[in-house]
């Protein structure tokens, strides 16, 4: 058997996790990470560990040259997590019965996907804190604009964003003509007086 063939006989012998409900009675543990929003998630201890697993794997996933290398450090932390976890692993409440089920493959390579792009925010532009840290300008630029008469336009809806190094050019630029309008305005009320 060829090294190719034997790989891929090894990946099907892994065992399949598709989404799957937990028993009625379960209720997750601490090596459990739960999938969602809220306080609930951030400060399961299982979501504390998980991100703690996510650094120290950080380096490792930086020097990574591929995306096939970087795949098989995801398959390694989400391993980790449902090995540690045992029963659960990636999991969710149903909103309508409120029982817990695993989420599965895809939703669990998501999640620590997503987990590593955090982690490495200022190197992704779709890291959660880069994605805060637009909305948060595009606040400040709304608010300049209707502070001062609207002194510039907004983006047509459908306009490709910019990137943050314009958005900053373009604010400071905004910044610098509203102090040279103000300061023309002093002088003129000056030479009025």
């Amino acid at each position: 058997m060829n090294k190719k063939s034997s790989e891929f006989s090894q990946s099907m012998a892994k065992e399949d996790h598709s989404t799957r409900l937990l028993p009625e009675t379960y209720e997750p543990g601490d090596d459990d990470v739960l999938c969602g929003r809220g306080l609930e998630c951030l400060k399961h201890p299982g979501n504390i560990k998980f991100k703690a697993l996510v650094r120290s794997f950080i380096p490792k996933y930086s020097q990574a040259g591929s995306k096939t290398v970087k795949s098989a450090i995801l398959l390694d932390v989400i391993d980790r997590v449902r090995q540690n976890s045992g029963k659960g692993g990636f999991i969710k409440r149903d909103r309508d019965t409120g029982r817990w089920y695993e989420v599965g493959d895809f939703l669990a390579r998501e999640k620590t996907s997503q987990a590593f792009r955090d982690e490495l925010h200022d190197k992704y532009t779709s890291s959660t804190f880069s994605k805060k840290q637009r909305r948060m300008e595009r606040r400040v630029m709304q608010y300049e604009q209707e502070q001062h008469g609207g002194g510039g336009t907004a983006p047509a809806a459908g306009a490709a964003e910019t990137s943050p190094k314009t958005r900053k050019a373009t604010t400071n630029q905004n910044h610098a003509e509203q102090q040279q309008q103000q300061q023309q305005q002093q002088q003129m009320n000056q030479q009025q007086q």
